[in-house]
């Protein structure tokens, strides 16, 4: 699977990931930040099967499990991300890129698109606390 990236904007004094809050960098409790990017390529979303949607199960979707999950898998020409930050809150919606090296993505995309360097779109939207340089 492929993603390029095709356009973007970013104002403000913020790192390339934005999001992650793991990071050990400090942050500015004064920082603000606003990211605007557009990309093209395959979209992966994985989504809970029609037969388990009323069925009392626990909740699978840390482990990708076939027997549970299905896939919805699209080519999309222009997909967008937005991420806004004040300080150490924010919050993002749009498309975003995440690694298909790790082998426990083949049972969800296949073993063909599992592979060095491939990427794939996930929609998603979330508040979040932010790391800044």
């Amino acid at each position: 699977m492929k993603i390029f990236k095709l356009f973007q904007i970013v104002v403000g004094k913020a790192e390339d990931g934005l999001w992650y809050d793991h990071d050990e960098r400090a942050y500015d409790p004064k920082g603000f930040g606003i990211a605007l990017r557009f990309f093209a390529g395959d979209v992966a979303r994985p989504y809970t099967k029609p037969k388990y949607w009323f069925d009392d199960v626990p909740n699978k979707w840390n482990n990708f499990d076939p027997e549970y999950h299905g896939v919805l898998k699209f080519w999309l020409p222009v997909a967008p991300f937005l991420s806004v930050a004040l300080g150490p809150w924010g919050f993002y919606i749009g498309f975003k890129i995440f690694s298909l090296e790790p082998t426990k993505y083949i049972p969800m995309v296949g073993e063909a698109n599992v592979h060095l360097g491939s990427q794939a779109l996930t929609p998603s939207a979330t508040t979040r606390s932010t790391r800044w340089k």
